[in-house]
């Protein structure tokens, strides 16, 4: 077999289940792992960014099955989230951040203090123009959510 419509890399619980729904949907799909089946866990600590580029320029569809959201984040293009059977989100990891997470900015000021302020409360913001117009900020950091946290807020739930 020189090309296949899906490739899985890693033959565990997540790939396998993807690999059978897929197949039955009619795709011709590899698994990929580092053991014989049947076999013990094993880590996918291997795929790197690199090998997903490589596997892009290929035109094979790499899919990655993971607990782990900052691997999610810094592997994958688009992120499918599924709670209890469905598929809650479907996007890149930067939209869905951007969709879910909470606008807030870290402030700290000349005296050192230190202020959490929602980005879309206009008081709040209102507040921020005067610290800045008198000078008083000293550093202004705004707070990108992570994937887990839009997990938990779709989900209702812990990964």
């Amino acid at each position: 077999m020189n090309a296949c419509d899906v490739l899985i890399v890693g033959g565990g619980p997540g790939g396998s289940s993807c690999a059978w729904t897929l197949r039955a949907a009619g795709l011709d799909v590899v698994v990929a792992d580092a053991a014989v089946f049947p076999r013990d866990k094993v880590c996918a600590g291997w795929i790197t960014p690199q090998v997903i580029a490589e596997l892009a320029r290929l035109g094979t569809t790499a899919f990655l099955s993971t607990h782990y959201m900052d691997e999610a984040d810094q592997l994958c293009r688009r992120v499918a989230f599924i709670s209890e059977g469905r598929i809650v989100a479907l996007d890149t990891p930067r939209e869905l951040k951007l969709r879910y997470g909470r606008r807030e900015a870290h402030v700290v000021l000349a005296d050192r203090s230190e202020h959490m302020l929602s980005l879309t409360d206009p008081a709040q913001s209102g507040q921020l123009a005067e610290w800045t117009a008198a000078g008083q900020v000293l550093s202004v950091h705004s707070r990108e959510a992570t994937l887990d946290e839009v997990f938990r807020h779709l989900a209702g739930r812990e990964l």
